[in-house]
């Protein structure tokens, strides 16, 4: 990314997490392009949010992850920051990462990955049970771009 100031790239997507998640910090954007599918993923930017050196910075960096149970988590940073500051909810702008690449309409790799500083949107909120539904049911906003996705897939892998 190199050491220029690089203003952050507006976007959006949706996330898909599970049901009682609260610390939504991926998300993920697909859209049909001329040259084939753009997909994106996004993972909110906490170096953004957590001074470096910070006790919580400290901290985070002692837990190392979120630790997940059958009925609670743990989570790597205090949960006002996780479940709300960083947390992807829908209709709020968050700091993030982001990679995009593009798939050929063979499934071939079109156009290299790419990192970059992004400024988030969330469009939509779904669960997984939400989202499986969704696409079975053929709802145009998930049809549209994930199902292009599954049409590049060549036929060694199988949807």
């Amino acid at each position: 990314m190199g050491t220029e100031f690089q203003p952050r790239v507006k976007v959006s997507g949706i996330t898909i997490d599970g049901e009682s998640s609260r610390d939504l910090d991926d998300a993920i954007s697909v859209s049909a392009q001329e040259d084939g599918i753009l997909c994106q993923v996004h993972i909110t930017d906490v170096d953004a949010v957590v001074p470096k050196g910070s006790e919580v910075d400290r901290q985070a960096a002692q837990r190392l992850e979120t630790v997940y149970r059958s009925q609670y988590n743990l989570p790597m940073l205090p949960r006002p920051l996780s479940e709300q500051q960083c947390s992807l909810l829908p209709g709020g702008e968050r700091q993030t990462l982001s990679v995009s690449w593009t798939l050929a309409r063979d499934g071939s790799l079109a156009v290299s990955p790419h990192l970059y500083l992004s400024q988030f949107t969330s469009e939509q909120r779904w669960t997984y049970p939400q989202f499986d539904q969704a696409l079975a049911e053929g709802d145009p906003h998930c049809q549209r771009a994930f199902c292009a996705i599954a049409a590049t897939r060549p036929p060694a892998f199988p949807v």
